[in-house]
């Protein structure tokens, strides 16, 4: 890349250097050159006239946060934004209006209940005002800009952050830069059907797979090997498990190209990419597709009552 100042300027830079390329035998294709780009794509990094900044697709699984329904959805939100309250100025103020709606009733929501049971989630429905919906929007642009997010430092030692649901996946890549963990990407996707039916175990690992293979260009050839943090903690003894799966195998040939350490952490310390991997869009999306699949096993086994179908 040659960089200059001016057109002009560019113009003489190009020049020296198109007639360096000949004298030391080498060949250059026109057709694979870009000139006079206000803007360039490098080492997975935007660069323009003003600054160098991350990529939109490394921000867009925040940036693209579907509006809460409920208060559920609301504490969700909370969870990713509180994570990084320190670098977000005023948090406290902005979110309290986010706060006041989240907050679950006084009182046990869960007594009586047995022992293996699933806890009784609270889904207050509530209407967006003025006020929440401009703490959504001020805390979503918080999390994609600085100093949230930061640029990377070679020296320094990446981390990522990795969760797997039962219907997506998510992940955010970071930083310790000056004894603060700094974000430089956040990754989310959602399963798909066969994934879906995975294990809890093979969908952890998938997650660790996708996400470095999403963040490849920072983590192969790091000067420290990086650290995943999950909450998943027999992945840990993964490579000395007597037995593996052909899936297994097949991404843990992916795996061994990146020097890596798996460090296991509780949920409750996960919440960055556990909130991502949860999202609402992502599981709305597969509540909707599990309704229509019980609908049509239900409208079959009517068929098969009344006689229109072969109960064979």
């Amino acid at each position: 890349m040659i960089h200059s100042r001016t057109l002009v300027e560019h113009v003489v830079h190009v020049h020296e250097e198109l007639t360096l390329i000949p004298e030391h035998g080498l060949k250059a294709k026109c057709a694979k050159f870009a000139w006079a780009c206000q803007k360039v794509e490098f080492c997975s990094f935007d660069g323009d006239k003003d600054s160098i900044h991350a990529q939109e697709h490394k921000t867009r699984a925040v940036m693209d946060w579907p509006q809460p329904e409920n208060s559920k959805d609301v504490r969700g939100f909370l969870g990713l934004t509180s994570y990084y309250r320190k670098f977000i100025e005023h948090y406290a103020h902005i979110a309290m209006p986010l706060y006041a709606i989240g907050t679950p009733p006084k009182g046990n929501g869960d007594v009586g209940r047995q022992r293996g049971e699933p806890r009784k989630g609270k889904r207050t429905p509530f209407a967006c005002d003025r006020e929440c919906q401009h703490a959504f929007d001020t805390l979503n642009k918080a999390l994609c800009n600085a100093p949230v997010l930061a640029l990377l430092d070679p020296k320094a030692k990446y981390c990522l952050h990795v969760d797997a649901s039962q219907y997506a996946l998510g992940a955010v890549l970071s930083q310790m830069q000056n004894k603060a963990e700094k974000v430089l990407g956040y990754f989310s996707r959602k399963l798909h059907d066969a994934a879906i039916r995975y294990p809890a175990y093979n969908r952890e690992l998938l997650g660790i797979k996708d996400t470095i293979l999403y963040c490849k260009f920072n983590l192969h050839g790091a000067e420290k090997p990086f650290l995943v943090n999950m909450d998943h903690a027999t992945l840990r003894w993964i490579l000395t498990q007597p037995h593996l799966t052909v899936r297994q195998m097949d991404i843990l040939t992916v795996l061994q190209n990146f020097d890596r350490e798996v460090k296991q952490i509780p949920g409750v310390k996960n919440q960055v990419a556990d909130a991502s991997s949860r999202c609402l869009d992502i599981s709305q999306e597969r509540c909707n597709v599990k309704a229509m699949e019980v609908t049509a096993a239900g409208e079959w086994i009517e068929d098969i009552k009344a006689g229109i179908v072969d109960n064979k």
